[in-house]
């Protein structure tokens, strides 16, 4: 098939094809009116349009809920509701967490920037590049009790 495959959205989506002439899976998130997908290129396509993000915001958070830390300032968490699951993501870390709801996600997600906060301490002299970023991040933004 060499004609295009058209798919009209004003909602942010993804789209897979599992399979393609080099047997290359390849994945993008894309968020615009109108799209095409080529298939000249992917002889047997299987595509798959998942449309689903509900909602998107910012909440920020006081504690991460470890007795041993207290944050210096708020701590900004991208929720994004998904039919079936929320994610947590602190940009800040590079931490995310999904779970059943958004309360759930937040809780393992201030739990995974506990331990990724003690991890970093641990190892604050082998640090490269990007880990060096989130302990510099963690450590003006939290303080130990």
């Amino acid at each position: 098939m060499t004609a295009a495959h058209w798919v009209t959205t004003a909602q942010e989506f993804s789209v897979t094809c599992s399979e393609s002439k080099f047997g290359v899976n390849f994945f993008s998130k894309i968020r615009e009116q109108e799209v095409s997908f080529y298939t000249a290129f992917f002889p047997r396509p299987n595509y798959s349009v998942v449309a689903s993000l509900l909602e998107r915001k910012t909440v920020f958070v006081q504690d991460l809920g470890d007795a041993r830390l207290a944050l210096r300032e708020l701590l900004a968490i991208s929720i994004e509701q998904w039919p079936d699951s929320v994610t947590a993501c602190s940009y800040d870390t590079g931490e995310f967490a999904f779970a059943d709801d958004e309360l759930t996600a937040i809780d393992e997600l201030k739990a995974l920037i506990v331990d990724l906060y003690f991890l970093l301490k641990e190892e604050q002299n082998n640090l490269g590049p990007l880990p060096q970023k989130y302990w510099n991040f963690l450590k003006s933004a939290i303080q130990e009790k």
